[in-house]
């Protein structure tokens, strides 16, 4: 699961304009020489950059399709404090002058005033520099300052302009350490965009941006409670659920903490998975996706990322795991491979049911190739290998196409056949879709046949059955179908799955083959085809949606699912959009469109705009898959600081949480794996430089283990 890059309006914002997503899961800003714009937000970007092209193409947005929020507002819960546009730190340079007269203050969440002067303080802000003082962690820099409440950091403004070019106080841009706040002074709308701060230098938004990569490094040394088999830990009640009974936190966590850097967690986690703490001998149904996806995955990927004397080791234990597991796929009639694993017994088993969800059925490729390829036995390639054959080579054809390649959520192992007529991209189907475009990125694009199996589900499927635009600001969302693909009796619902959210960052993914592409409709031309351009469209639009379901609620997390409300006339609506996918493909002669150039934005604030959440909806349970598609650094920054006040638990670990639409809301004592294993990781990565895992070079799985892109098809028979 993974990620566009930074990207910045040069008409509107210049170098303040908003930061893509160095990680999400696609796109990437390639590097121009001449004048750069700041580091963080334009990467090298020129300043004329659609008159001024260079060879390499360089990301844009038209900041007139990205809404700034309005000059005043306020949180709807909480007070929030003034935020003074001199709140950024004394960066001007220190022969250059200010206007005598302090700017008005903005509220908090709303950027500055882009056209006030910047690099003065307010009359009632105090002239000390913040105290800079050493964390006591091992992952903190010199440069980190003394924790302060959102109010205290503002009014302790850099006035230090003798010394601009190389201090600023971070403690404005990350407040992380003084989380959590008392209820009253906490609001997720601040600090200020940096998009809308003019005056930061290119070097002052590196920091900041370095600031907040650590304050992710600290977020998983928080979380990190060592358990010997816990899947799921009871962070308040110190309690733990063991499921599968193998230590799935620690492995979904094994390849977060070499990312990360964090050596003594790695070391601690591999010592005991290499000294028998995976014993696999509990007479417990261990489900074969779920361990697939995070203990094989987790394993492959610590192996590739590791270089000291644990990595074969590692390798090892992931032979050992899916030797274990391969009953499943050799004693299925079909070779659908069957649910679950008695480890105990060593047979397979279907606890719960006959049927098989298609998701689990069909995300096992990446993990099993990787292992074949390493260890060059055909064994684990062939049994993934062999649920594609029965789906798009068998006896009765593709078995996709009849729902112009949708499929529904359950599969019959012993037939290999669908069940049912329930369509949808959240749960029991999400990974079906996300593993065929990453099976043919993961051997370099020489099967073509996924990517074409990929396409035709897009487009012939999601995109003419299932967008749908929300009212009344206009977002793109994607539905559920329940009921026959074609012919009379077919219900769509607009129910969404935060699940969802990771379909933003495959379409980018797929749609750029992970490298740096324009944002720039022409230039982007030069380099995509009309195809490409219009999935990077939909990635962008769907991730902003995503982004919004943050937005709009009081604690700033999103909730389990929301209802989407559709546009009042659906009929024009699927009209406009037709028009839309009709431009790309050169219809019309009207020029390509802008991702969210027609979005209306709601002010800060304002809840549950666009859609509606179930009171057994409200809970959040640390999903990663919004974060994973996140085109922009600056969406990522409010959630991970909303987690940090209201699922951080000061003992240590991280909460589910009951209700994001109460506050505080009620916690749920539970911290899933994925939140180690993706979550942590994906704001890493979206924080850090782009240089880390570059997706060109990764495909990570659906688990957030990144596998390296380098294997060719040991089977050539659906080439």
């Amino acid at each position: 699961m993974l990620p566009l890059h930074r990207t910045t309006s040069s008409s509107t914002f210049g170098a303040n304009a908003p930061t893509i997503n160095p990680r999400a899961r696609g796109v990437m800003a390639s590097v121009m020489s001449g004048d750069r714009y700041d580091d963080d937000d334009a990467k090298g970007m020129k300043k004329n950059a659609v008159s001024s092209v260079a060879n390499k193409a360089t990301l844009v947005v038209d900041v007139s399709r990205f809404p700034s929020p309005p000059a005043s507002s306020s949180s709807a819960l909480v007070s929030p404090p003034s935020i003074p546009s001199s709140a950024v730190a004394a960066v001007a340079s220190p022969t250059s002058t200010s206007s005598s007269t302090p700017p008005s203050p903005a509220a908090a969440g709303s950027p500055a005033d882009p056209n006030s002067q910047q690099g003065q303080l307010p009359a009632n802000a105090k002239e000390d520099k913040v105290e800079q003082k050493a964390s006591p962690e091992k992952d903190a820099t010199p440069s980190q300052q003394q924790p302060l409440s959102n109010s205290d950091a503002i009014q302790n403004s850099n006035a230090a302009a003798s010394n601009a070019a190389t201090s600023i106080d971070l403690s404005i841009w990350d407040d992380s350490r003084s989380l959590p706040l008392p209820v009253e002074k906490f609001t997720h709308h601040y600090p200020p965009l940096l998009m809308s701060q003019k005056d930061l230098s290119q070097d002052h938004r590196k920091q900041i941006w370095e600031a907040r990569a650590q304050a992710a490094k600290r977020a998983f040394s928080h979380a990190w409670i060592f358990s010997d088999f816990l899947l799921c830990v009871g962070p308040i009640s110190k309690s733990g659920d063991s499921w599968l009974n193998m230590g799935i936190t620690i492995l979904d966590a094994l390849d977060t903490a070499l990312v990360l850097k964090n050596e003594t967690i790695f070391k601690k986690a591999a010592k005991w998975v290499i000294d028998g703490g995976l014993s696999m001998n509990a007479d417990v149904n261990a489900n074969v996706f779920e361990t697939t996806i995070r203990v094989i995955g987790g394993l492959l990927s610590a192996h590739h990322l590791c270089d000291g004397p644990e990595k074969e080791g590692l390798l090892k234990q992931a032979v050992r795991v899916a030797d274990k597991f391969m009953p499943a796929y050799e004693t299925s009639k079909s070779g659908i491979p069957i649910n679950s694993i008695n480890l105990a017994k060593g047979i397979a088993t279907s606890p719960g049911g006959q049927f098989s969800s298609t998701a689990e059925a069909t995300t096992v490729q990446l993990e099993l190739k990787y292992l074949s390829h390493l260890t060059g036995d055909p064994k684990y390639w062939n049994a993934a290998q062999k649920v594609s054959q029965i789906l798009y080579k068998g006896p009765q054809g593709d078995k996709t196409h009849p729902n112009d390649g949708l499929v529904p959520i359950y599969i019959n192992p012993d037939t290999g056949d669908f069940v049912g007529s329930e369509f949808r991209l959240g749960s029991r189907a999400d990974s079906y879709y996300e593993y065929l475009a990453k099976q043919y990125l993961q051997t370099n694009g020489t099967e073509p046949f996924f990517r074409d199996e990929y396409r035709f589900a897009l487009h012939k499927g999601i995109k003419a059955h299932l967008l749908m635009r929300s009212a009344p600001s206009g977002l793109l969302y994607i539905r559920e179908l329940m009921g026959p693909i074609k012919g009379e009796g077919a219900r769509k619902v607009d129910k969404f799955d935060h699940l969802v959210c990771y379909v933003a960052g495959t379409m980018a993914l797929a749609a750029t083959k992970g490298k740096r592409v324009p944002l720039d409709p022409i230039e982007r031309a030069k380099v995509l085809s009309g195809v490409e351009m219009e999935e990077l469209y939909m990635a962008e639009e769907l991730a902003r949606s995503c982004y919004e379901m943050y937005r709009q609620t009081a604690t700033g997390l999103a909730s389990e699912i929301v209802f989407w409300r559709p546009a009042k006339d659906e009929v024009s609506t699927t009209k406009e959009l037709d028009k839309t996918w009709a431009r790309f493909e050169g219809k019309g002669n009207t020029g390509f469109p802008h991702a969210l150039e027609g979005l209306k934005e709601s002010k800060e604030g304002e809840l549950l705009v666009d859609f509606d959440i179930h009171p057994l909806d409200r809970h959040n349970l640390l999903r990663p898959e919004a974060v994973e598609s996140f085109f922009y650094r600056e969406w990522g920054w409010p959630v991970f600081r909303s987690f940090e006040q209201w699922s951080k638990v000061s003992s240590g670990g991280y909460t589910s949480l009951n209700d994001v639409l109460t506050v505080p809301p009620p916690t749920r004592d539970k911290m899933e794996s994925f939140f180690l294993g993706e979550t942590l990781k994906y704001f890493y990565l979206l924080f850090s430089e782009d240089s880390i895992l570059p997706l060109d070079k990764y495909v990570f799985n659906t688990e957030c283990h990144p596998l390296p892109k380098e294997m060719r098809p040991k089977v050539l028979w659906m080439s």
